[in-house]
């Protein structure tokens, strides 16, 4: 049981980072998730036989996923996961924040919960990591990123990210030509004027460069270079790529031509154009980038194309709050498109087709408000066959059910568990989880079909008695 008592530590630093996330929440909020899956397909895209066995094992699994739903319930101090049979709880595992630590409930643990101390989340945390430094380990402390982040000053931020842009733009407009007028098509759309961007690969590289130095420099985003940085220098990183474009010899730099496109409306579409070489024994193959962007016709459009790869998305949005985004992405033995649409009401319809390696492969997904909540549905399909379908609830409201507090609650700390000189709570604690995991068992039987009922019960009995399914051989 041991190694179990650690799983609970993994549970409970797991449930902490989720807690820093969740601690400005005004109000209780939870979800709630169904699962229901075409298991013989699943079995047979994988290579399982189809027998009259597998058939069988198929439909326990199709049963048991019909009657359970998992929730998660989370407030400014407590996180917690359930997973129901019908209206019955199987299973609960909760951490609640205490003054100098945790403390841990699960239904597997009947009336008892486990104290447990940050510095022994600490320690573990450490061990887990192994020889990583100590700031490093922070630097994944996902609690830790939290609270830094909430001193973030968003509209500082934004303030300084215009001014380093603006600053930056004036820079890049400095370089540029006489303006061409014609009819200029590029990308599949029409313009009607086109100005050339004079600037190398290397002034262009050192502007934006040394316009992220500054940003990253600002007071404003420190907890951004914080969190995102512990355990590197950000600007010893960026003086050294800079240091590197300098003295990058000049047959090895990209040729680069920037070119600024606008359309009858005044829209801009800016187009970059970046060519590399090849080597003459092909150790080194010739790499061609065509990077562009703009607002056209209401529509904001991001296209990258390469000897390798290809991205094109659109987006398009409505006053009333209404849009829809179109994305796709092409490869070395991939293909995918998304299409995703969303109403004033915020409702969306997100659709994503992916044919990877020959196998296609297809996800639906589609939300609805009601109130306060979101409604969702997501479906899971590989080979035109419905394999997986998740569906269910997210928002405000919603409530706890492991027991943290109470006149019949016992609390134990955590070390006894693992003191390995006197036993007796660790015993305690095993037989109260292995009763409870009966118990749970027991309840999912009298929420599933009959004959899966059955399987189950036979499942428990052979569990309870080892031994009895070898008796009369």
């Amino acid at each position: 049981m041991t190694s179990f008592f650690s799983l609970i530590l993994v549970i409970v630093m797991a449930f902490t980072s989720i807690g820093g996330m969740t601690a400005n929440l005004e109000e209780t909020s939870s979800f709630d998730v169904k699962v229901s899956a075409d298991a013989a397909t699943v079995m047979a895209l994988t290579g399982t036989a189809v027998t009259e066995e597998t058939q069988g094992t198929a439909k326990v699994i199709e049963d048991i996923l019909g009657s359970i739903t998992l929730k998660g319930t989370a407030d400014k101090e407590t996180t917690e996961l359930a997973l129901f049979a019908g209206t019955d709880v199987l299973l609960s595992l909760g951490v609640k924040n205490i003054e100098g630590g945790y403390l841990f409930a699960s239904s597997l643990l009947g009336d008892k919960t486990l104290t447990i101390t940050k510095e022994l989340i600490e320690q573990t945390q450490q061990q887990m990591m192994g020889s990583v430094s100590q700031s490093a380990t922070s630097g994944m402390d996902l609690q830790s990123l939290s609270a830094q982040m909430e001193t973030l000053d968003k509209e500082q931020v934004s303030k300084d990210g215009e001014e380093i842009y603006q600053k930056l733009k004036a820079e890049i407009d400095a370089k540029y030509g006489e303006p061409e007028s014609g009819e200029f098509t590029v990308d599949g759309m029409t313009f009607v004027t086109k100005t050339p961007v004079n600037i190398s690969y290397a002034e262009l590289t050192e502007l934006v460069l040394n316009a992220v130095k500054e940003l990253l420099g600002k007071e404003s985003m420190q907890p951004i270079v914080q969190a995102a940085g512990q355990g590197t220098d950000i600007n010893a990183s960026i003086d050294e790529a800079l240091e590197k474009v300098k003295n990058q010899p000049e047959e090895e730099r990209p040729e680069v031509q920037l070119s600024v496109y606008k359309d009858a409306d005044e829209c801009e579409y800016i187009v970059c154009d970046a060519a590399t070489k090849g080597s003459e024994d092909g150790s080194v193959k010739a790499e061609n980038i065509h990077a562009a962007g703009g607002t056209i016709d209401g529509k904001e459009r991001v296209l990258i194309t390469s000897n390798t790869v290809n991205f094109d998305m659109t987006t398009e949005k409505a006053e009333d709050g209404s849009g829809e985004m179109q994305m796709k992405l092409t490869g070395d033995g991939m293909d995918i498109s998304v299409v995703s649409k969303s109403a004033a009401d915020q409702s969306t319809d997100a659709t994503c087709d992916m044919n990877v390696q020959g196998m296609p492969v297809k996800a639906h997904f589609v939300t609805t408000k009601e109130g306060e909540r979101t409604n969702f549905q997501a479906e899971i399909y590989m080979m035109d066959k419905l394999l997986l379908t998740l569906s269910g609830s997210a928002g405000k409201g919603g409530e706890m059910v492991s027991a943290f507090e109470g006149g019949e609650i016992t609390n134990i700390p955590f070390e006894k568990l693992m003191d390995t000189n006197d036993t007796t709570t660790a015993n305690q604690i095993q037989m109260v989880m292995m009763s409870s995991l009966l118990s749970a068992i027991t309840t999912l039987s009298k929420n599933v079909p009959e004959d899966t009922a059955a399987w189950l019960t036979s499942q428990l009995a052979a569990m309870m008695n080892p031994g009895s399914s070898t008796e009369g051989e």
